[in-house]
């Protein structure tokens, strides 16, 4: 039989996991990711993946189940990190609020000097090169030029967030948070899986995992206000309109990749007393006992809408 005659193979099905950023508020993916784990049937999750995107946390949540860690250990290490990175504020006008040295001394310990071509799974993590003004790629793809830098460079760069933590600097460059581009991956990791690796989009499943919002809804006494500088400051509102509206363009992108029915997401809007108690650099009991709860009762829902998903990916 000659090479044309032979049959095509069916391509296999891919699995995506995507994972927002957001600060502490990470310990909410944490949370849902290691209940996920566990509902699979434990194991690496990283291993039930084909890829796994990840932006700031989600960045070094992504770095770390493609190293192989389990979720499971995932958030005690936010719980424990927390404090530390957050835990003596500054007020951040000449200098970052925050000193990175316990989280780059974490990511130490962590990854050592393994590149990102050692992974064992496949991951895209985006930041921002401020040194060229573009959105930069880190991951472990065949054609990705970035397979011989340091996980440490590409985790300190995705989560190197404005204001709260410096600049990371690698080869020469100045890198920033991927949140300024990308707080969700999804659009991301869709393109990646089907115009950069040729997977079908009919084969692709993803799952996008968020680290909860704070609602961007305008409300109505504020229609006819004048919208000066301390109007869009007020509560954070630029910040926060811009970060759903980012997100929420990236869902849509996403969708349009994939198609809306083959990517599931997870994630929580804050209502106003659990506002109060998240935030980025809040890394105390009152918010870790938010986050937990939230993620088990999104778990919980999650679990319930979609059983045959489940059933499926822990075959």
């Amino acid at each position: 039989m000659d090479r044309e005659e032979l049959p095509d193979l069916e391509q296999p099905d891919r699995r995506v996991l995507a994972i927002c950023g957001g600060g502490y508020a990470g310990l909410f993916a944490a949370e849902f990711l290691a209940r996920l784990e566990t509902r699979l049937g434990g194991g690496q999750l990283g291993q039930r993946f084909d890829l796994i995107a990840g932006t700031s946390i989600g960045g070094l949540l992504a770095l770390g189940l493609a190293k192989g860690m389990n979720a499971a250990d995932l958030p005690q290490l936010l719980t424990e990190l927390g404090p530390q990175l957050f835990g003596r504020p500054g007020f951040g006008l000449l200098k970052p609020k925050h000193d990175v040295a316990p989280l780059a001394a974490k990511l130490k310990q962590i990854f050592g000097d393994a590149t990102l071509s050692t992974l064992q799974h496949q991951v895209l993590v985006p930041a921002v090169n401020v040194t060229g003004g573009e959105a930069y790629l880190f991951g472990n793809g065949p054609n990705n030029p970035t397979r011989t830098q340091t996980v440490r460079e590409a985790a300190l760069a995705t989560s190197a967030a404005p204001w709260f933590l410096p600049p990371q600097v690698a080869d020469h460059r100045l890198y920033a948070d991927g949140g300024l581009i990308a707080n969700s991956p999804e659009s991301l990791a869709a393109v990646e899986a089907v115009h950069g690796r040729g997977w079908p989009r009919d084969k692709v499943t993803m799952l996008v995992v968020g680290s909860t919002q704070v609602s961007a809804r305008l409300p109505g006494h504020l229609v006819g206000n004048a919208w000066g500088l301390r109007d869009w400051l007020k509560d954070k509102r630029l910040l926060t309109t811009t970060m759903r509206a980012q997100m929420s363009l990236a869902g849509r992108q996403a969708d349009l990749v994939l198609g809306a029915d083959r990517i599931f997401r997870a994630d929580v809007e804050l209502n106003a007393q659990e506002q109060k108690r998240v935030a980025l650099d809040k890394a105390n009991d009152a918010s870790t006992e938010v986050l937990k709860t939230l993620a088990k009762e999104r778990f919980e829902r999650f679990c319930a809408d979609h059983p045959l998903l489940l059933d499926r990916w822990s075959a």
